[in-house]
């Protein structure tokens, strides 16, 4: 696997730049385990496998620290990436 291929570029509100990179299958059933079931973090996993902020990658956790306005763009742009994707239903 050789560079990634960046499909979009933006500045977060904070004037950070973020980076994704072009998604693949493996990154959806990795985010789907860092979700843990909870369609809710799915965005947030996504976000951190596929994602740079200033060139480095970052943990789904690391989001809970971040501004407000930066985590929305974030949540916002990878849905905007990916429209047509649902999250699966949690189980009870």
């Amino acid at each position: 696997m050789g560079t990634p291929e960046i499909i979009k570029t933006f500045t977060l509100p904070s004037g950070k730049t973020a980076a994704v990179r072009k998604a693949f299958g493996r990154d959806v059933r990795k985010a789907r385990v860092m979700a843990n079931s909870q369609p809710e973090m799915f965005a947030p996993a996504l976000a951190s496998v596929l994602m740079t902020i200033d060139e480095k990658p970052f943990a789904m956790e690391e989001m809970d620290d971040m501004d407000m306005e930066d985590y929305l763009i974030i949540e916002f742009e990878i849905s905007e990436l990916f429209p047509n994707f649902q999250t699966p239903k949690r189980s009870s």
